[in-house]
């Protein structure tokens, strides 16, 4: 019966990127509506001179923004049982094996733990291993500066720039399951 039951367990591991204390699952109705309860806005991800909005909670805001997302993958970043923020694939090319990624964290009691470092190392490894991605896609407002570092801590690449966004790029060599970037040197 351990056995089983530990067999079982495992199988639940299999179905979640975890490391530490952070994992990603699917994001539900009922994890977004808590996951937003207590979500701010960041002016950071605003361009320069854009304004910024206030966030105001309802179910059918939460309900609305979750159906916009119906064709990309929606992971929810958990703290133990806690959302603390929510991962998107998007602009999911399966033909290329290529998406976008754009990760954002609840507020600001959740920033500059390490904690999106760790989801975004988990979804590198979620778009490579369970997605069978080959390339995967990011960028940050110029204005984020936390979330450019993140990005080139976990091994994304800049190729590009203009003057709103830097644009950033991870490939994985498909024969060793290596990530790696890809330079112009």
């Amino acid at each position: 019966l351990q056995v089983a039951l530990i067999m079982f367990m495992m199988k639940i591991l299999e179905q979640m990127f975890m490391s530490d204390n952070i994992y990603l699952i699917k994001m539900t109705q009922a994890i977004g509506r808590v996951y937003f309860k207590e979500f701010a806005i960041d002016p950071a991800v605003f361009l320069s001179g854009q304004p910024i909005h206030q966030f105001r909670y309802s179910d059918e805001w939460v309900d609305a923004y979750q159906t916009r997302y119906k064709d990309c993958e929606y992971l929810a970043i958990m703290l133990m049982d806690k959302p603390i923020g929510e991962i998107l694939f998007k602009h999911i090319d399966h033909a290329n094996k290529t998406a976008v990624l754009s990760i954002h964290l609840q507020n600001d009691s959740v920033k500059g733990k390490g904690y999106g470092t760790v989801a975004e190392k988990l979804a590198i490894s979620y778009a490579f291993d369970k997605m069978g991605l080959s390339v995967l896609y990011a960028d940050a407002v110029k204005n984020n500066q936390r979330s450019k570092r993140v990005l080139e801590k976990v091994g994304f690449c800049l190729i590009n720039e203009d003057n709103d966004f830097y644009y950033y790029e991870i490939r994985r060599m498909q024969q060793k399951h290596l990530i790696y970037c890809q330079s112009d040197a």
